[in-house]
């Protein structure tokens, strides 16, 4: 019988922060709250920044800048394979935001607000 965690099922299912880290008592809290998995994990700690944050997002969102964090494990796919980076569609959702950031990064390009650091709050 295998007794493994399973990471990314975790991850996908917005049950721990990132593969191999389970969150910090405070991001308990405020998941257990219902602040959406993506918000936590930019640091969205309060109802408050949750809503300052989700109100910023949509309008980048307006913009057709959607932050890395926000988007579908689909839309990350198709933006990796526009950038030309050799995935396959098992690759899990944390590995593409990843890799998308970091060809951003190679490239000199920016990112929408936000996928380049988060601030607690």
């Amino acid at each position: 019988m295998r007794s493994e965690i399973d990471y990314h099922k975790l991850y996908n299912e917005g049950r721990c922060k990132e593969i191999g880290i389970s969150w910090s008592e405070k991001e308990a809290v405020a998941r257990s709250v219902g602040i959406p998995a993506e918000f936590v994990r930019e640091g969205c700690l309060t109802m408050e920044a949750y809503e300052k944050r989700k109100a910023e997002v949509e309008g980048l969102v307006a913009k057709g800048k959607k932050p890395l964090l926000h988007m579908k494990k689909a839309e990350l796919y198709a933006q990796a394979q526009e950038m030309g980076l050799q995935v396959t569609e098992e690759v899990p959702r944390a590995t593409l935001i990843s890799m998308i950031s970091q060809q951003h990064n190679l490239s000199g390009s920016t990112l929408p607000a936000s996928d380049e650091g988060s601030t607690e709050s």
